[in-house]
């Protein structure tokens, strides 16, 4: 009986002096994991300073900043083949792009899309690298289109990965019309579109007029037709000519290879 007063008088003394130094003492039983003591609650003046920012806080990261270069992208040539043609016709997008900054620029991005009002319908994405006062030789892009009316649009580092001096020569645009031909329509094409053929040409044919008669390549004419083209002769490069004439009632052009000025071959 006095051990087991003992016994009690200990434990007793035992359990106090643990509250004393701050010790937690945890009940387990058989098969139970003890849990780890729950945290102390943060006081009102420190958890709202301390708290983890929300997701929508997050979420709307400002877009990278463009890396800076002595880099100037241009783009230096932009010709269609046509601007009037039938469905499911093709037709030639060729462009040439130029460096004209005092760096090389390595790895950027152009775009060549073809929009119906707002809605990308065909589009090409390609990575070059230009060096410094560097050109690229002429890119050609072949599509064929449904009936309706188009933009192509041409763009240089579309995402602005890139700091150009002059940010407002990176884009040209062109717009094409797919139908039938129409006698009554008589609208103008860019003077920059042109095309390459080696189809045999004429003066004239079915309600098609070309003004030089034909492949007169050291004069300068213009070409028209029933589809709605009216072009000129045009010097694509300093040695080069796209020559308008008739081929089946359509307007349809001719390389040359010749010193040109002025949409004519000189000398």
């Amino acid at each position: 009986m006095r051990l087991k007063i003992l016994i009690v008088l200990f434990s007793v003394m035992f359990l106090f002096g643990c509250v004393q130094e701050g010790i937690r003492v945890v009940s387990v039983t058989n098969g139970s994991v003890p849990s780890a003591p729950a945290a102390s609650p943060a006081t009102s003046n420190t958890s709202s300073n301390s708290s983890a920012p929300s997701a929508s806080n997050t979420s709307n990261t400002s877009a990278p900043k463009a890396v800076q270069t002595g880099a100037d992208l241009l783009i230096s040539t932009f010709y269609l083949s046509m601007i009037h043609l039938t469905p499911g016709e093709n037709f030639e997008v060729t462009f040439k792009i130029a460096n004209n900054g005092t760096e090389t620029i390595n790895n950027f991005e152009y775009l060549l899309a073809i929009k119906s009002g707002n809605d990308v319908v065909k589009s090409v994405r390609e990575n070059l690298s230009l060096g410094s006062g560097a050109s690229t030789s002429k890119i050609i892009k072949t599509f064929s289109l449904d009936t309706g009316t188009y933009s192509v649009v041409l763009s240089l580092d579309p995402s602005n990965a890139f700091g150009e001096a002059n940010e407002n020569n990176n884009q040209k645009s062109q717009n094409i019309d797919v139908r039938y031909p129409s006698v009554s329509n008589s609208s103008k094409v860019n003077n920059e579109t042109t095309h390459s053929s080696s189809s045999s040409n004429s003066s004239s044919s079915g309600g098609c007029i070309d003004s030089d008669n034909g492949l007169t390549y050291n004069v300068a004419g213009t070409c028209k037709d029933t589809f709605g083209n009216d072009v000129s002769d045009i010097c694509i490069e300093v040695n080069q000519i796209w020559e308008w004439s008739c081929v089946n009632s359509r307007c349809m052009p001719t390389t040359r290879t010749c010193y040109c000025q002025e949409g004519k071959c000189i000398g």
